[in-house]
């Protein structure tokens, strides 16, 4: 008797172990991504300037509350473009609770797409 053959079949093709292991990549870079960045932008930013733009946040919260109405909406927005900036080097400065790996990555593209200051 002759070994056995089986016919390839669809799923067989798209379970190449070609195919495996780049959806095995790409989940684990999905995943990883967000804390690696937040390693590389830490890593490359000055200990003076981290500590300098989370003194200037805290500011800006201790002024919001006295704050006069035409002066909260340009205190928030500069506290959104801080707390981006933090938030992509690491520094969780608003407590917002459990997070997903999406709402790490929409941070991160909501920070690369600041227009500049």
């Amino acid at each position: 008797m002759g070994a056995l053959s089986f016919p390839e079949t669809t799923a067989m093709k798209l379970l190449s172990p070609k195919t495996v292991f780049w959806a095995v990549l790409l989940a684990v870079a999905l995943k990883t991504g967000p804390a690696c960045l937040h390693s590389i932008y830490s890593a490359i930013t000055p200990k003076a300037e981290l500590e300098a733009r989370h003194e200037d946040y805290e500011e800006l919260v201790a002024a919001a509350r006295t704050a006069e109405p035409e002066q909260r909406a340009e205190n928030l927005e500069r506290r959104r473009r801080l707390s981006l900036w933090l938030q992509a080097r690491g520094v969780n400065v608003e407590d917002r609770g459990e997070r997903s790996m999406w709402d790490e990555w929409s941070d991160l593209k909501e920070y690369w797409t600041l227009p500049l200051e």
